[in-house]
Parts: C-alpha cells; structure tokens; sequence
C-alpha cells in the first residue's frame, strides 16, 4: 500500500496493450516500425545561436546502431515530437490506464496549450538515459517499461536540487 508523495511500481496495467506484442524486443519492433523516423539528438549551433540541427534516423537503423554502440553514453531516443500520419500508430498499441484517468491535461483546452507536451516514448540500448535531473514543475508522469531493464533514482519531493548534485 503506497502513501501519498511516494513513488510506487504497478505490475499488469499494460496487460492487453498490443505494445506488449509489437515492443517486446527490437526485432519485434524492427518489424512493425523499421520505416518510423525517430528523433535520436538535436545538434547544437555551431556559433550557439540559432536553431540546432535534429537528426532523425529510420527505426531500424536507430535500432541498428542502439545494437552494436560501445561508447560510454550512446544517444537514445527520447521522441517528445510526433509527425501526424508517421507516428499514429504507436499511439494504438497502447491506452492511458484508467487508474490514471483523471488528467489535468485534459481540463481545458488552455491548459493544454500551456502544456502542449503530454506523451512521449523512449527507445534506447545498454548505457543510455538521461543524466540526473527534477523533472519539471506540474509533472505528474507515469511510465511503462514493456522490455528491458530501466533504473530510476528517486529522491523525497523536498529534497534540494543543489543537494544531489542538479543544476
């Protein structure tokens, strides 16, 4: 039994999500949506002004690269920005559960102009992630991990941000 303010793992809520077929292993994934471009990094301005450079790769070749990278921190996917037509189907293979259907995103139509962003989908390899950080204010966020191992560092809400080391 979890109290409030505290983080709690969840077992069987994608139980029926056609996700727990088609993203169930890189192969698998491969095969559904080899074609799919996904964002992999965004390039920094050479002068440090203006627009970065994203670069986009074909899943499969993403998946490729993800499969035989041997550097220490290789790029990952973390796709927050989704082309219509191209990416719909990934929204298929899975449901918001209902115990997390009651949404403030979905409130007002303000609100979520305020808050445009409200899903997004990671695909990664061994070593890959994001570095330490506080997610940001409002955040109320729930994940599903389908294949694979992923470590989560969880820190009591009032915990300082210069405490643990989080610019």
């Amino acid at each position: 039994r979890a109290s409030v303010g505290e983080p709690v793992i969840i077992d069987g809520l994608a139980d029926g999500w056609r996700a727990q077929e088609r993203w169930c292993s890189a192969e698998e994934f491969v095969k559904h949506y080899g074609d799919m471009p996904l964002k992999v990094h965004e390039l920094v301005s050479v002068s440090g002004m203006g627009k970065g450079t994203e670069l986009w790769l074909p899943a499969r070749y993403y998946v490729e690269y993800a499969q035989n990278a041997t550097t220490d921190a290789p790029f990952y996917v973390f796709q927050k920005k989704f082309i219509e037509g191209q990416h719909d189907e990934l929204f298929k293979d899975y449901e918001r559960p209902a115990l997390f259907s009651d949404d403030l995103w979905d409130l007002t139509p303000r609100l979520r102009a305020g808050f445009a962003q409200n899903r997004f989908f990671c695909l990664g390899g061994e070593r890959t992630g994001s570095t330490l950080h506080v997610d940001p204010h409002f955040t109320g966020a729930w994940n599903t991990l389908l294949c694979g191992e992923k470590r989560w560092v969880l820190f009591p809400p009032d915990t300082a941000p210069d405490e643990i080391g989080v610019p």
